[in-house]
């Protein structure tokens, strides 16, 4: 659902950013908070499905994330195993 939603949204930020010096993209991890807040009223009010796919669709041309060529990290996947779990961290929260 976030992926048809993110489809519409995505075209018009091609057009409305192809003039800045990255391309850009809808946020996926603010996209899905943003649709789980509002699935409910979604599905339950008929008449204003409508008007809060449009609400939905401008909070992600608002939500931007820059797509930057080039980057990519060396993955160290032995990293966690000498512990015998993985270390928590106390700042970890949801995105909404």
């Amino acid at each position: 659902m976030q992926t048809i939603l993110t489809q519409d949204a995505q075209t018009e930020i091609k057009e409305k950013y192809h003039d800045r010096k990255y391309e850009y993209k809808v946020n996926s991890s603010l996209s899905l908070g943003f649709i789980r807040k509002k699935l409910l009223t979604m599905f339950s009010k008929k008449n204003d499905s409508e008007k809060i796919m449009e609400e939905l669709k401008e909070l992600f041309i608002k939500n931007l994330v820059p797509i930057r060529l080039g980057r990519s990290y060396e993955r160290i996947p032995d990293k966690y195993r000498q512990r015998k779990r993985p270390k928590q961290f106390n700042n970890r929260r949801n995105v909404l």
